[in-house]
């Protein structure tokens, strides 16, 4: 299962979209049978994660944070993590660089 948020306010996110992309890209990695999330943020919190993972006090684009289940956790094992996108910054992004656009 491919689960979309959407943590910021400042574009419309086509979740379903995002969710068959995101689907794609599994099953063509062969990992379909997995989960995955995929938040949406504003740069503000996009900054503190960064500050908060990477020591860097600045927003960035993407952030991925792979999750591991620990041994009594078996019904995280399907999971994958989680990818966050700042909007701002993928937006800006995109104009040097050919992405998928929403």
């Amino acid at each position: 299962m491919i689960e979309i948020l959407n943590r910021q306010r400042r574009r419309k996110i086509k979740a379903n979209q995002w969710q068959e992309f995101a689907s794609r890209a599994l099953k063509a990695i062969e990992t379909d049978n997995r989960d995955a999330t995929i938040v949406f943020v504003s740069d503000a919190a996009m900054k503190k994660l960064n500050r908060q993972f990477r020591g860097k006090n600045y927003a960035t684009d993407v952030l991925s944070f792979p999750a591991r289940a620990e041994k009594f956790e078996e019904e995280n094992e399907a999971s994958l993590g989680e990818i966050v996108i700042s909007v701002k910054q993928r937006k800006t992004d995109s104009r040097s660089r050919t992405r998928f656009n929403n």
